[in-house]
């Protein structure tokens, strides 16, 4: 919930007064860190299994979402988000944003855990991993959390690498975004029931393409293209 208030909905972040970039970095990586806490905690074999595997999907797929948002902030010489979405919305597509864009499209799915990257709850192998031993109430709100993020992401993902059209109404802008919203969560949703699990070396692979993804767009930043 703290994350959304960063996250340009319209053109407009509540928050955006309070922090920049690195701030909403570091609150959407609190959210895996505290899964994984909470997995070790139950004591389950099962569950420590699933932690390693999410410690090691939070190792590769956070400093790419850094990668994809530093890229912006380098073309619009700030690292507040609202001032780079501005930035690139008045402005013709560029090389660097656009390859962004595709890097943080790409790790959308594991930054969701949706199949096929939902490696460290894996049901058919480790049970659920971190969860397993959580019911009821509890569970329900891990589950509600990582639907929020689900969200969350797709929305940042929508307001600062496809901030058109822009009406500069309010309202209309805001419709606009919860469309590119639900347009990119069905293709997300469709996405997982497609692909079947990747294994771990099918998935590091997929990663190692992701990072040098991301590496390019920000060498074309820094380039000025």
């Amino acid at each position: 919930m703290l994350a959304a208030l960063f996250i340009p909905m319209g053109g407009v972040v509540p928050l955006g007064f309070a922090g920049d970039i690195l701030v909403l970095i570091y609150i959407l990586t609190l959210a895996p860190v505290f899964m994984c806490l909470g997995g070790m905690a139950s004591g389950s074999p099962y569950a420590y299994v699933g932690v390693n595997r999410e410690v090691m999907l939070l190792m590769v797929v956070e400093p790419v979402l850094a990668v994809a948002l530093i890229s912006t902030a380098i073309k619009a010489n700030s690292l507040i988000l609202s001032e780079c979405i501005e930035r690139y919305a008045s402005s013709p597509p560029e090389i660097s944003l656009i390859i962004g864009a595709v890097a943080f499209f790409l790790i959308l799915q594991p930054e969701v855990s949706k199949v096929p990257f939902d490696l460290a709850e894996a049901e058919q192998e480790i049970m659920e991993g971190p969860l397993i031993e959580y019911s009821g109430r509890k569970l329900a709100l891990l589950r509600w959390s990582m639907y929020s993020k689900q969200i969350v992401l797709i929305a940042l993902f929508a307001g600062a690498f496809i901030p058109w059209p822009r009406t500069g109404m309010l309202v209309l802008d805001i419709v606009v975004t919860l469309i590119k919203i639900f347009i990119a969560a069905v293709l997300v949703e469709v996405i997982a029931q497609v692909f079947p699990r990747l294994k771990i070396n099918q998935a590091i692979r997929y990663f190692a393409v992701v990072v040098a993804v991301a590496l390019t767009g920000l060498i074309f930043a820094v380039m000025g293209l």
